[in-house]
Order: C-alpha cells, then sequence, then structure tokens
C-alpha cells in the first residue's frame, strides 16, 4: 500500500513539474515562453498563416522517454530521429527548450509542430516513449496531454489537474 501512496506522490510532483516549465520556442519573430494554461497571443500570430486544414499545434521531445534520464548523446540521438519523422510529415516546426522552473529535471530539446493532427502526435509520442506533450489550438490556453499508453500509473489518479487531458485514441483531444 505504502509503494501505491509513494507512485501516487512521485506522479502528482511529475505532473507539477510539467505544469510548472517553460517552454522556451526560437521563432522568425524572435524567443517566446509559452506555458500550460496560459494563452499566448504571439504564438497565434506566428502559426496562423501555416493552420492550413487544421489550427492544432504541440510541443514535443524525445528526450527521457519514459521521464527516466538518459544520456546527452542518446538525448541528441532521439531528438533527431524525431525531427526526421516531423520532416517526413512536411509540417512546419521549431525548436523548443522545455526548462522545469523547480530544477528538479534537466531541461530538454525538442519541436513546436504546427497543425499536427491527433493521431500523428499520438504516434510520435508514443514510438518515442513520451509520458505527455504541451497541445493546443490557436486561441486557446495550452494544455498537457498525457498518453498512459506509455505513463501506465498515470490510471491511479481519480482526477487531473487543470489543463490535463488523459489522450484516448476513440477521440480527438486536440480538435476539441
Amino acid at each position: 500500500m505504502a509503494h501505491d501512496v509513494d507512485n501516487i506522490k512521485v506522479i502528482y510532483r511529475l505532473l507539477e513539474s510539467y505544469l510548472n516549465t517553460n517552454y522556451k520556442i526560437l521563432t522568425e519573430a524572435g524567443e517566446l515562453t509559452l506555458k500550460i494554461g496560459q494563452q499566448q497571443p504571439l504564438l497565434d500570430a506566428i502559426l496562423k498563416p501555416l493552420s492550413g486544414a487544421t489550427d492544432n499545434w504541440a510541443i514535443i521531445s524525445a528526450h527521457n522517454p519514459g521521464s527516466e534520464v538518459q544520456t546527452t548523446a542518446t538525448n541528441k540521438h532521439s531528438n533527431q530521429l524525431m525531427e526526421a519523422r516531423i520532416a517526413a510529415l512536411g509540417l512546419s516546426y521549431w525548436q523548443e527548450t522545455a526548462g522545469d522552473c523547480q530544477h528538479d529535471f534537466p531541461d530538454e530539446d525538442g519541436f513546436l509542430i504546427a497543425g499536427i493532427s491527433s493521431q500523428q502526435l499520438a504516434e510520435l509520442a508514443i514510438d518515442f516513449g513520451q509520458n505527455a506533450v504541451v497541445y493546443g489550438r490557436l486561441s486557446s490556453s495550452a494544455r498537457l496531454l498525457v498518453f498512459p499508453q506509455v505513463w501506465k500509473s498515470i490510471q491511479k489518479l481519480t482526477e487531473l489537474p487543470e489543463f490535463v487531458d488523459l489522450y484516448s485514441p476513440a477521440k480527438d483531444n486536440i480538435g476539441e
């Protein structure tokens, strides 16, 4: 029983870390910082001309799958593989760095992707072992999308914090 309680504490601590992270994106208009639960008008202005068939966007990294810290070389190689997959999808993307404000976890490089579908995002996240990604739509607040297919213990929670959603293949989380 104590093990489950500890697990729940770890889950909430990790969720808190995701929610308190600064996501810094380097764009043609300069660096912008995004936080979960906040709208970002500058991001909307950058992405709106690129929205095409969908106004969805996401931030994802291949670093530290399953929140298990990897070597710098391993993370760099994984991100190169992810970048190749994103480029093959033909989507616009920018470099991004996520920095945990509490400094409990190392910074992670990743990508802001414009116009990504729920299915494309889920495939990338699950294939690269990511517990969660940041996602949103134009003119909406950034949210955290958790993948129980990877982060199985997340299902122990009876209630999720505000701005956190569980991915379900049965519904289009991004397109809501």
